[in-house]
């Protein structure tokens, strides 16, 4: 500690400006008050002591602490909590305990208000740090401990020994403390210490600024306005509140738009909270269950040379009440509050979407483990805030947004859930009716009218935000899971009568598309599944003789091992591999690729009888008819993607060395071959979706380019780079089943120039254009085939971003061209009409230019 003390003297030059003037004045220290050290002369810490003067001096300071402490007290607003608050007009003030330096707190902040412009971002994490307060002699430094937490080393416990809350949490060890120095995110003036030790620290200036580390102008950018720093005159401290284990500082920050002469405001809620003293024992990332996780280098590992990244997974803290009973409520329950914006139609079904998941937790042991309760009236709790970190919250937010999100706020030390804050957007309404309509009216005749009506719109609601508040408890999406039921059962209504649509409400399986109108199913709503119980079972299930995260291994793996008997608990990610694999996608359900795609669009022809009666009424416009085209059109594509990713697809057993088969298995050619036939049988021009009473409705022109861009887009996807690269690499790896880059432009050729095999060819406008575009489109390709490549891009990225260099793409293009040009020129005579006689005239010399004038001596008439 200084030998001089820093004396209140701030303070009551604030009170007496405050009491004898509104205006701006000079502050001068009042009269025989001690004057506070500036930081630049502030004693070092082994300096001498100071004379007897200065000593005196100090103790008449230190004397008059307590006297200018109450006068503090009698012309401020205090509150008591963690940390005691004073507030004197504009300036804010905190009581730090002395018996709180040091210890660890979590920092969380959130744009918590802002203009209605800013679309989708209200709600959303602004930043979050472990932190700790250190003094520094006039000043408290908060230091950042988030970083050097991705350094530890884990600690042994010897056999008989408990566990100490840092081994609990293999904590950082002192060999590599010195490399991981925590960075001072903010340095608060100490105005003087209380009475009973207490350090008074004025923090107005720093929360009426944008902080570096909490800054809210990467958010703001979001929303498409780029700002420059918080102008200090519109920027100020909106509330502070202290409670027990936590502080909440709401400021209000002004800022300059850059480039422009205007200006915008925003809320920032800062959340500084007391971390747990008893640390929970975390539980180790295993890839087979899909939890998010925190991570870091372990620098004390047994088991590798070197450090190895480890990773703990996100969960609530549940302990049972009743340890010995197979089945306890818990010590402490997950609470979500429904907030106070929500529409009292809409909360049944929230309150609903949350205790969906007791039945998870009972495979956990844990009954009534998590319940929805309705946000405290203002007049219950005029402190309750939805951005307080001690509660988990389910908002209703009235942008126009279509989405949802389920983030939650976890220690860093150890993965503990803190609290979630579930984000609902008020127009994600209009999303799930555009799904619903789309993939359920052609079973469902309730969807046959619109809007919908609210039983099931809230059915629906219940649906999305139990999805999030999956994520908010720790999960994962698991795109693998809808693609695990297979056609039959999705057809069958007894079996969707118990599963539903999907394992895993995590998935995005969304609603039953497959099943037709003659069988009817009526349970095509996704529901809490097999793989929703066992992933909460495998993460929140205690083990009781377990001592440390490692120790809980054996019993964990021996769960996760459920997976090679049971396919409907598989678990499939958002990873390099899920881009390959064609099991693992969203918005698609069913196990064959092909045949759900076939029936979701019959089912999409149904949609497109109905369509213009559903979206209109007398008087009415055809904005909604036009939305609703978008959407079916939309679902046709997406279905349509997902058979193309058999081409080349890489499908995955995800499991451990040694306990199961090899990881990757590449698709059969023949099931390659068969997705290629369906997607050309989809490229001829689909009349369904050009139905006059619909396409006359639209627009004055350009009605028909979403569909024709849809096409495409198709073919770009099977002459993708990508694709060649798969198709290359299959042919070394798997030389047996492989589907050389020669046949599948054959293929791709003779399906999509079938015309020419008509003793009369007539191409149709739509076709013609997608033919010219498969000739543009290897035009280009063959030109970049001997371009410069970057050296710096390689492995997945130059897998990704190839046109097909170093693969057989060059010579399969000529060879198949060059047929091409054969056919076409045997054709050319027969063409029905003027039209397509111009348009075969114009390919033919197109190749001919492609390929230099050559032709080579093999090739076959007739056979495109």
């Amino acid at each position: 500690m200084n030998a001089r003390r820093h004396p209140l003297t701030i303070l009551l030059i604030v009170a007496a400006a405050l009491l004898l003037t509104a205006c701006t004045v000079a502050v001068q220290p009042l009269p025989g008050a001690a004057t506070a050290q500036p930081a630049s002369e502030a004693a070092a810490p082994d300096a001498p002591a100071a004379p007897a003067s200065e000593a005196d001096e100090a103790g008449q300071a230190a004397a008059s602490d307590a006297d200018l402490y109450a006068e503090l007290l009698a012309n401020s607003v205090t509150d008591t909590g963690l940390i005691t608050t004073h507030h004197m007009g504009e300036r804010w003030f905190l009581e730090i305990p002395a018996d709180l330096l040091g210890r660890e707190l979590f920092w969380y902040s959130e744009l918590a208000e802002m203009p209605a412009s800013f679309v989708g971002v209200a709600g959303l994490q602004v930043g979050s740090r472990m932190v700790k307060f250190e003094r520094m002699n006039d000043r408290i430094f908060v230091r950042d401990l988030s970083d050097p937490l991705q350094k530890r080393s884990t600690l042994p416990v010897e056999p008989g020994d408990q566990p100490t809350s840092e081994e609990k949490q293999e904590q950082v060890s002192p060999a590599i403390e010195a490399f991981s120095l925590p960075t001072v995110l903010a340095a608060l003036p100490i105005a003087g210490e209380t009475p009973d030790g207490a350090l008074v620290i004025d923090v107005t200036d720093v929360f009426a600024s944008d902080l570096t580390d909490f800054s809210a102008v990467p958010m703001l950018g979001m929303s498409g306005i780029q700002v420059v720093g918080a102008a200090p005159d519109r920027s100020f401290i909106q509330s502070i509140k202290t409670f027990p284990r936590n502080l909440e500082i709401r400021s209000f920050l002004t800022y300059n738009v850059a480039g422009d002469i205007s200006s915008t405001s925003v809320v920032v809620s800062h959340s500084i909270t007391l971390l747990p003293d008893d640390p929970m024992m975390p539980r180790f990332f295993d890839p087979r269950v899909g939890y998010f996780t925190i991570s870091f280098d372990d620098f004390g590992a047994t088991d590798a040379a070197g450090s190895v990244v480890r990773e703990f997974i996100n969960r609530y803290r549940l302990e049972k009440a009743d340890p010995g009973a197979e089945l306890s409520d818990p010590v402490k329950p997950i609470v979500y509050y429904i907030d106070r914006n929500w529409p009292d139609k809409w909360r049944p079904y929230i309150k609903q979407a949350v205790e969906d998941w007791q039945v998870a937790f009972e495979a956990a042991g844990f009954s009534n483990a998590i319940i929805a309760m309705d946000a405290p009236s203002v007049e219950e709790d005029p402190d309750w805030d939805p951005s307080d970190t001690r509660y988990s919250v389910i908002r209703w937010v009235e942008q126009p947004h279509e989405n949802a999100m389920g983030p939650n706020t976890h220690d860093p030390r150890t993965g503990e859930i803190l609290s979630a804050h579930v984000l609902v957007w008020s127009d994600v309404l209009k999303l799930i009716e555009q799904w619903y309509f789309t993939q359920a009216s052609a079973i469902d005749p309730r969807a046959q009218t619109l809007p919908l009506p609210d039983d099931l719109m809230g059915r629906l609601l219940r649906y999305a935000v139990s999805h999030e508040v999956g994520h908010s408890i720790g999960l994962r999406h698991n795109h693998r899971a809808s693609q695990v039921f297979t056609i039959e059962q999705l057809r069958d209504p007894l079996f969707t009568a118990e599963y539903g649509t999907t394992p895993s409400i995590m998935s995005y399986g969304r609603f039953n598309y497959i099943a037709q109108p003659e069988d009817g199913v009526t349970n095509i709503i996704p529901q809490i599944g097999p793989y929703d119980r066992f992933a909460i079972h495998w993460g929140y299930t205690p083990i009781p003789d377990a001592r440390t995260p490692g120790e809980e291994w054996p019993t964990l793996n021996a769960w996760a091992e459920r997976q090679r008997d049971d396919p409907f608990l598989v678990f499939g990610g958002e990873d390099l591999a899920s881009m390959v694999d064609p099991n693992v996608l969203t918005e698609n359900l069913g196990s064959d690729r092909i045949e759900a795609a076939r029936l979701g669009i019959q089912n999409l022809e149904r949609v497109m009888g109905h369509i213009v009666g559903a979206t209109t009424y007398l008087g009415s416009d055809y904005s909604k008819l036009a939305e609703m085209y978008d959407a079916v059109l939309g679902q046709r594509y997406g279905w349509l993607a997902a058979a193309i990713k058999l081409v080349g697809g890489v499908e995955e057993d995800r499991t451990l060395a040694g306990l199961g088969n090899v990881e990757f298995h590449r698709v059969p050619r023949e099931r390659q071959q068969a997705a290629v036939a369906f997607i050309l049988e989809n490229l001829q021009t689909p009349q369904a979706f050009l139905a006059p009473d619909v396409m006359d409705n639209l627009a004055a022109f350009a009605v028909t380019s979403s569909l024709a861009d849809q096409q495409h887009g198709l073919l770009d996807r099977l002459l993708s780079g990508f694709r060649y690269n798969l198709l290359a690499e299959q042919a070394v790896l798997d030389p047996a089943n492989a589907y050389p880059l020669v046949d599948y432009l054959g293929d791709i050729q003779a399906g999509l120039f079938a015309e020419l095999q008509d003793p009369a060819p007539q191409v149709d406008p739509m076709r013609r254009a997608l033919q010219r575009h498969y000739l543009s489109v290897l035009a280009q390709q063959m030109q970049a085939f001997d371009g410069p490549s970057d050296p710096s891009v390689t492995g997945a990225a130059a897998f990704l971003h190839s046109d097909g260099q170093g693969t057989d793409l060059r010579a399969a293009a000529r060879y198949n061209l060059a047929r091409l040009a054969g056919a076409l020129e045997a054709a050319l005579p027969a063409a029905a009409d003027a039209s397509t006689a111009a348009h075969l005239a114009d390919l033919h010399a197109t190749i001919a230019e492609l390929l230099g004038g050559a032709s080579p001596e093999n090739t076959a008439a007739g056979q495109p």
